[in-house]
């Protein structure tokens, strides 16, 4: 008597499919475990979430939760693929941004810009009306704007896109009449084919930095020093910035690092964290991920830069990482400069500069970070 084949069988293709799943579930898991966990994402450039600490207030809020799907997304083995391949499809999907990044024409990254809270802009601005009431000294407010802002035509069709000029018009209608704004919104649209900014980071590069500069000097009444006199040196092809770590495209093409070199000699020292060296420029960062701590050595709560060629002012620079790249131009014309990033700094910024007699007061900020991060409230 023969017997009927059941109707339930499963077919060897999708035991095969199951048992490769499986498998695959299994050695994540293992290697979840074993693996050393990360504390920092060189390719991110960014801190990543460790195990969170047991809290019972941040468990019944929701919180403790969060922390832990993030560690557990951060730690996750062979994450930087799963990035790229996450990437991969969202192009594929025809998204206009991939963790808000957009993907604009010759291979230029753009940070999307989004309407800011305005009380956030509000607040700075009367922080840094508060340090010219304050200080009683000339104060020069430098606004960069993203670029984004700067190229839209070479932003994905229909992407939305905030105007950063709405923003630079609040600051004109409320600064004191203490504070000078130097707007470069229309001196950093791209003209001759040069580039302005880089296309893997959302930083001007050292010929957009030469604009800012340039018109900072002359709202200050001084001559910058004229392109002739520079030499561009390219001393990297290998830089990716943050938009590229934000993004995570793989196929991503590099920028280049240029640095500043002047045909008349400068006698520069700069010192911070109680390190002193020549010059401005810390060579040692090419060999890390984010080569543009190149520039000032990157983000630390005080700089101190003298020039023992130049009989001049002291300046404080109150500022954000857009103002690294500039620092080699404007070291040109003063004796010293004095250079904080209130994100880090803790000392009042008044009592600093009346006790290290500052002549001038230079502001300078992207306005993605005026729009968005309240720095400048408490000055």
């Amino acid at each position: 008597m023969s017997m009927k084949k059941s109707s339930h069988a499963v077919p060897a293709e999708s035991l095969i499919i199951s048992a490769v799943f499986v498998l695959a579930v299994v050695t994540g898991l293992v290697l979840f475990v074993l693996q050393p966990k990360e504390t920092f994402s060189q390719e991110e450039n960014r801190v990543l979430q460790s195990f969170p600490a047991f809290d019972a207030e941040d468990l019944f809020a929701g919180k403790y939760t969060k922390k832990f799907e993030t560690y557990l997304a951060d730690q996750f083995p062979a994450r930087n693929f799963f990035v790229g391949v996450n990437c991969d499809v969202q192009l594929l999907l025809q998204k206009k941004d991939v963790g808000g990044v957009y993907f604009g024409k010759d291979n230029y990254l753009f940070e999307t810009l989004k309407q800011p809270d305005p009380d956030i802009l509000k607040s700075n601005i009367d922080g840094i009306n508060s340090l010219a009431d304050r200080t009683n000294l000339p104060v020069y407010l430098l606004p960069v704007p993203s670029s984004a802002q700067e190229m839209k035509e070479s932003l994905p069709a229909y992407a939305p896109s905030y105007d950063q000029n709405l923003s630079v018009e609040t600051m004109k209608k409320n600064l004191s009449p203490k504070v000078t704004l130097v707007n470069v919104m229309d001196d950093l649209k791209p003209s001759d084919g040069e580039a302005l900014y880089f296309k893997t980071d959302h930083h001007w590069n050292v010929f957009g930095a030469y604009k800012g500069y340039s018109a900072l000097m002359d709202a200050m009444g001084l001559n910058p020093v004229p392109k002739s006199e520079i030499e561009f040196k390219k001393v990297s092809s290998e830089f990716f910035g943050t938009l590229y770590s934000k993004a995570g495209y793989k196929r991503q093409k590099p920028d280049d690092i240029y640095i500043q070199q002047f045909k008349v000699p400068q006698q520069i020292t700069s010192s911070s964290a109680g390190q002193t060296a020549d010059g401005v420029f810390d060579m040692s960062k090419l060999t890390q991920k984010d080569q543009y701590t190149i520039y000032a050595g990157g983000n630390t709560d005080e700089n101190i830069i003298r020039n023992a060629g130049v009989q001049g002012e002291r300046v404080l620079i109150i500022k954000d990482s857009y103002a690294h790249i500039a620092l080699p131009y404007l070291a040109n014309h003063f004796s010293e400069i004095r250079m904080i990033d209130l994100r880090y700094f803790r000392k009042d910024p008044a009592d600093y500069i009346r006790e290290n007699q500052i002549d001038r007061i230079i502001i300078l900020y992207s306005i993605k970070q005026l729009d968005e991060v309240v720095t400048l409230g408490d000055m």
